[in-house]
């Protein structure tokens, strides 16, 4: 499928894309519609000075199917600018008058690479696309209106001989493009040769020849799905890696992905275009080509993965707490070996001395998180109450675990009787599926490094902002929910009545905030179970809100009223409310189709005035018959103010208008007359959006 879309692009954005009954003969294509120059907007060679305004021009005109048309288009063009000229020509700028004379389109494509010259020589391969006009003809010989473009293909191969390549000083060689008649197409080769050190640099280009008197592109003279091929004509790999610029200065990113990259080789650089090439061993390549659309398969990035059990079930209802520390103590003795063996790497003679500084800095960060580790490790030790947030924490992400992955459970609703719902088998946490119940190295790693930071709000950790970095489905978000139920719990641990907002969650995107909020759901569920089965949580629930505006979630409990009313009579589509299924046990939830009314589950109107989440599936604990009575969610904007939840997600524009909410200052712990603390987590996802 991969290969398919890639080949859709080309196709779309460079050509040729034959679509029958639009083949010639020898099936190449025929384009009606449009003319290429219009069709295709890559891989494009346009005769020397085209300017880029005059060619837009012409393509908001574009409503012409022929040459005729199009010249017909530039007059007109000609004469406004003419007056529009003598109009502004006094209100420009030298430098502006400048910019615009001097903005071309390409009329050459080409690359640079490292190469020791092979005695046989290169070959030179050159393809492209030209394209001629003709009226359009019926099969059955009849002309009709309009006109049709014909592609014929270009190929042709080069022998460069290396002689005229080698010397003390630069060497150019050149030779023109011919046809498969042997005619000149105005389509020029040119490869640069200068000398270096370690070989010669060549620069391979494409050039066309065709002129522009006019400053506007004619379809018959561009070149169109151009490319640039060259080989050693001996069948040797005589490229080697392209250098870096000379006197170059790295800042310390650089330097880390030259460190983390060096076994990728760079072989050439594109001009005009990307290059690309065929990498034979670990240092050499045997063809270089051009690519107008690179395109590259990015391997999936998986966690290390270390021989431990790293079961959440085993770190939260281990009866002797100083069983969890072997299992952590093992964690951080893999981590360090793995330390040791990367330093072995930097201090071996062969390691490139150009590196040392990257490699050295990146221990010293690993180093220091291994201290981090060690030193949230000891602190679990040490301090009872870490140690009980910690293991409530596990058993909360477990619980989330299995509850969100639960399906989705549809109701059915019979002519006659009750609705119906397939039935739930609620999972077991010290059996969970193989793919659940454990977490990966960094993920507990992550939670270990910031236990000091969350307990001891005064300790130097606190200023330190950590990033994970992991492509999608690599375990962010288990890990900051992790570190989430930790704070909340230790939170509630140290003070039951300090129930105000302990974590803020920021999205960058409406659409992440949404789903994340359904994941994020089951984990405060879990919490919230947990808090009413134990009796040093406190008797204000856990509770989590989703914070995101009008457009998507009602600000008023009047608003929620009315929305509710308009769903129940089936006069809106508009679901405000988010959530489409039980959080906890995966029964469906929003409006459910019965006749011409949808039926509504999991929304109830209550007092005073507002809407609840209350599942409908009377074996759930958040159903009306349990002793919880209610989810804890809340996304009407009115209750969070006044009631803050424990968990608050919300939009980074909602965060960003705080100062025209007075009221919201309560999710910061400012309330007349309560002690309540600010929150002790943030949390920004997606921070590279």
């Amino acid at each position: 499928m991969r290969d398919q879309i890639i080949d859709f692009l080309r196709a779309e954005l460079i050509g040729p894309d034959p679509i029958p009954p639009d083949v010639q003969d020898n099936g190449e294509e025929i384009l009606i519609t449009d003319p290429p120059r219009l069709r295709y907007g890559a891989g494009v060679l346009f005769p020397q000075g085209v300017s880029v305004e005059k060619s837009e021009d012409v393509e908001e005109n574009a409503e012409m199917i022929g040459e005729e048309e199009i010249e017909k288009a530039e007059t007109d063009i000609d004469v406004k600018e003419d007056s529009e000229i003598r109009e502004t020509i006094e209100d420009q700028s030298a430098e502006e008058i400048t910019s615009l004379t001097n903005s071309y389109l390409p009329s050459a494509i080409g690359f640079s690479c490292m190469t020791t010259l092979p005695k046989a020589g290169f070959f030179v391969k050159v393809k492209a696309g030209i394209y001629h006009e003709e009226p359009r003809i019926t099969k059955n010989g009849e002309t009709r209106k309009g006109r049709q473009w014909l592609r014929t293909p270009l190929e042709c191969v080069l022998e460069v001989p290396s002689y005229d390549l080698d010397g003390e000083d630069m060497r150019m060689w050149s030779e023109s493009v011919k046809n498969n008649k042997g005619e000149d197409v105005n389509l020029q080769v040119q490869i640069f040769s200068r000398p270096r050190q370690s070989g010669r640099l060549l620069t391979v280009a494409l050039i066309n020849r065709h002129e522009s008197t006019t400053g506007r592109a004619d379809n018959k003279k561009c070149f169109f799905q151009v490319e640039l091929r060259l080989w050693a004509a001996d069948q040797s790999a005589p490229f080697f890696e392209y250098p870096d610029r000379e006197g170059e200065s790295l800042d310390k990113e650089e330097e880390s992905l030259r460190l983390l990259y060096r076994h990728r080789k760079t072989y050439a650089v594109g001009h005009g275009c990307a290059a690309d090439w065929n990498e034979v061993d670990k240092d050499r390549a045997d063809m270089i080509r051009s690519d107008i659309i690179p395109s590259y398969e990015i391997k999936p990035i998986v966690p290390t993965s270390l021989d431990l059990d790293l079961k959440m079930y085993d770190l939260s209802t281990l009866e002797d707490e100083a069983a969890i520390e072997p299992v952590l103590n093992s964690l951080c003795d893999k981590y360090e070996e793995w330390i040791e063996q990367q330093q072995a790497t930097v201090d071996n003679p062969d390691f490139p001395q150009e590196f040392q500084n990257a490699a050295l800095r990146h221990l010293d960060n690993c180093r220091e998180c291994l201290r981090r580790m060690r030193s949230g490790l000891d602190l679990l030790k040490a301090d009872s109450t870490v140690m009980q947030a910690f293991r409530l924490a596990n058993y909360a992400m477990l619980r989330q675990q299995l509850h969100y992955s639960l399906h989705l459970r549809p109701w059915k609703i019979p002519n006659r009787g009750s609705p119906e719902i397939d039935p739930v088998t609620w999972p077991d946490p010290a059996n969970p599926p193989p793919n659940l119940g454990s977490w990966r190295p960094f993920q507990i790693a992550f939670i270990l490094m910031n236990l000091r930071s969350i307990a001891i709000p005064e300790d130097s950790e606190h200023d330190i902002v950590d990033l994970i970095w992991f492509p999608t489905g690599g375990g962010k978000t288990e890990a900051y929910l992790g570190l989430t139920a930790f704070t909340i719990f230790f939170r509630r641990l140290i003070n039951p009545d300090d129930a105000g907002t302990a974590v803020l969650m920021r999205y960058t995107l409406r659409l992440l905030t949404t789903q994340q909020f359904q994941r994020s759901a089951s984990l405060i569920c879990a919490c919230e179970i947990i808090r009413h089965e134990s009796t040093e949580l406190g008797s204000e629930p856990i509770t989590i809100g989703l914070w995101v505006g009008g457009s998507l979630t009602p600000n008023k409990r009047s608003d929620a009223i009315t929305a509710l009313a308009r769903l129940s009579q089936g006069k809106t589509s508009e679901n405000p409310f988010i959530v489409l299924q039980c959080p906890w046990c995966g029964a469906q939830m929003g409006p459910v189709k019965q006749g011409n009314r949808p039926r509504i589950f999991g929304y109830e109107k209550k007092r005073p005035s507002t809407v609840k989440f209350i599942c409908s599936d009377s074996d759930c604990h958040f159903s009306r018959k349990s002793p919880l009575k209610e989810l804890p969610l809340r996304v009407i904007d009115e209750e969070i103010y006044e009631s803050p939840p424990t968990l608050l997600i919300g939009t980074v524009d909602k965060f960003a208008l705080l100062p025209w909410y007075p009221e919201a200052r309560k999710l910061f712990g400012i309330r007349d007359g309560d002690n309540v603390s600010p929150p002790n987590l943030v949390i920004q996802d997606e921070l590279h959006l």
